[in-house]
């Protein structure tokens, strides 16, 4: 039975890692926890070095072990492939983040962070981000508490399973829509774009400090053009943005929407 490496950027105790490691449990997949012990949002890319980083086993049962890491969640997955005493896993899925990771969030996210060293280890990868309420405007705030597409992770996991040998070095970055309803679709989409100019700080000065009290004042404006995720996301249905991760994140969307390695349609998924 194939394994799963699950991990993500919200902690161990986040109810979208929860639902995940369900759905793909259901799914017919073995799955392996290694997440942080405590929240690592917009943490990106960052792994220690030289820090001493510990796992502590959480929980062992019928579906797998969970371990929580002090690290980043690029950590953690370093951690799963490189500890002995691990059980080996054949893909990385990272989230479901507590909130969507559209546009440019893929160079600040961890949860995206995670699948990229999946990928950069040989494995291939998902990051899967769930939104809650009405997007662009409370992208910051989100806290989904209900994920109603982990059933389309898990099966996406298994077709990602099936098409690795295609996926080298690409993972696939899937934003899901709040909507409860049946039907959603799922397109690919490429990555949209936002005006960081718009976000500007809360600054005070004490003769030679500054401080900074609200780094974001606002947030950074959604430019919501058709083809992106954003548009895609918006539209209530499924964004997926293939990224090949050796080429400085490369957006393989357009082509893909022409000669896909895999199927992302919805026809065997009773989403909710």
């Amino acid at each position: 039975m194939a394994r799963v490496l699950l991990t993500n950027d919200d902690g161990i105790s986040s109810p979208g890692l929860l639902a995940t490691r369900q759905a793909l449990a259901d799914a017919g997949l073995q799955v392996l926890v290694v997440a942080p012990d405590g929240n690592r949002s917009a943490m990106g890319h960052r792994i220690n070095i030289r820090s001493e980083l510990t796992l502590r086993l959480e929980r062992s049962d019928e579906v797998g072990e969970m371990w929580s890491c002090s690290g980043t969640p690029a950590d953690c997955v370093r951690m799963a492939y490189f500890t002995a005493d691990l059980p080996e896993f054949d893909a990385v899925v990272s989230g479901m983040n507590l909130g969507p990771n559209l546009g440019e969030d893929v160079f600040y996210s961890g949860t995206v962070a995670a699948a990229i060293e999946g990928a950069l280890l040989g494995k291939p990868a998902i990051a899967a981000s769930q939104a809650s309420g009405h997007l662009p405007e409370s992208f910051l705030a989100q806290a989904p508490t209900e994920f109603p597409h982990a059933r389309f992770v898990a099966d996406l996991a298994k077709r990602v399973l099936a098409a690795s040998a295609s996926l080298d070095g690409v993972i696939l970055n899937v934003n899901l829509p709040s909507t409860l309803e049946r039907g959603v679709d799922a397109a690919y989409a490429r990555l949209g774009r936002r005006d960081w100019t718009t976000t500007g700080n809360t600054t005070s000065r004490d003769g030679d400090t500054i401080t900074v009290s609200r780094p974001w004042i606002a947030e950074p404006t959604a430019l919501v053009e058709e083809g992106t995720d954003f548009h895609v996301v918006l539209s209530d249905r499924i964004s997926v943005t293939p990224l090949r991760v050796r080429s400085g994140l490369e957006d393989l969307s357009a082509s893909w929407r022409e000669h896909a390695p895999l199927s992302i349609t919805l026809e065997s998924v009773d989403l909710v």
